[in-house]
């Protein structure tokens, strides 16, 4: 399973590559559904490197709004309003009919936990309150990493490989969802904000 995992990110980046792509032409993006998803998994790596860089400057009771707000900008905004919707109002209801449904109801419980967490987050931030803000951070990293790499393995990943025709589907719900989910804001706007991220703490950047 160790060995696996250490290969997921490798594997995201040409996923990653497509939707950068599509967001620095503020075009809709053509890739696949699943490929879509896995890259923003990716992004929200990249970002989970810059936070726990910037959590350890946070120690030292120095919460940088220019940090923490674009942060939790993507994690909340782009993260919970767009990329949780569209697997929870359309890929898994999708991949429930094709057998899935088991691995989707076993992580429910760690995703819900995930999203309180989330909510409780953007709010310590948005409070700016240092000590909360770094109490959540840890939570939220550990809870987050463990949440997408599980996810991969025992959904998207195997749904990718074993109904990418049929997801194709997707795509347009994908697209509609999209147009209702970010409010008249574009991917190079939350694309700008892991850059910005990243910049500030010190963390590679995600192209």
């Amino acid at each position: 399973m160790e060995q696996t995992s250490d290969l997921i990110p490798t594997a995201h980046l040409l996923h990653l590559a497509d939707w950068v792509e599509a967001a620095e032409a503020n075009g809709t993006n053509p890739q696949h559904p699943v490929g879509e998803l896995l890259a923003e998994h990716e992004l929200l790596r990249t970002l989970l490197v810059a936070a726990k860089k910037e959590a350890q400057r946070l120690a030292k009771r120095n919460l940088r709004p220019e940090f923490w707000g674009p942060a939790a900008d993507f994690i909340g905004n782009y993260g919970l309003l767009f990329h949780h919707r569209k697997k929870n109002q359309v890929l898994y209801p999708a991949l429930q009919k094709l057998g899935l449904g088991s691995a989707i109801s076993a992580i429910e419980p760690d995703q819900q936990r995930e999203i309180e967490t989330t909510l409780e987050l953007c709010g310590a931030v948005q409070e700016d309150d240092w000590e909360q803000t770094l109490r959540l951070v840890s939570v939220f990293l550990t809870l987050k990493r463990r949440n997408i790499e599980r996810e991969e393995l025992t959904i998207l990943l195997p749904a990718y490989e074993q109904h990418a025709d049929v997801l194709l589907d997707l795509r347009k719900r994908f697209d509609a969802l999209e147009e209702k989910s970010l409010f008249g804001r574009k991917r190079s706007d939350f694309l700008a904000a892991v850059r910005t991220c990243c910049r500030l703490a010190g963390a590679p950047d995600p192209t």
